[in-house]
């Protein structure tokens, strides 16, 4: 799997194709799923299942609703997964879910989200 870019953290990213539109995602082998992205990305996706909601955590405990939805398929080059399951983030959670230095600001993440298989 070709590394296409860094994110702005340094995280590695990759191409995955969703309905044939490339997105950049960053590997998150911490992350427990299939793939991550806001509301405003997912928007972007049509054929999506809603599954069902379920509450996220931040580091201080506070709980988000987060929306997990299945799509048809997601293809990294020659690479086919079948009916992941694609969970849509808060901004709030990303912003409570990252460690910054002296109180600033997260950088920015990759627009679309992450994937990990």
């Amino acid at each position: 799997m070709p590394i296409t870019k860094l994110s702005s953290i340094d995280s590695p990213c990759v191409d995955v194709a969703i309905e044939d539109k490339i997105y950049s995602m960053e590997i998150d082998l911490g992350f427990r799923g299939d793939l991550t992205a806001t509301k405003d990305s997912t928007d972007l996706i049509m054929a999506k299942n809603f599954i069902r909601c379920k509450p996220m955590y931040g580091f201080r405990g506070k709980e988000y609703p987060t929306n997990l939805y299945q799509i048809p398929k997601v293809k990294i080059r020659k690479m086919t997964f079948t009916q992941p399951v694609l969970q849509e983030e808060a901004p709030e959670f990303i912003n409570d879910s990252v460690s910054v230095q002296n109180g600033g600001a997260p950088s920015p993440r990759e627009r679309f989200g992450r994937i990990i298989r």
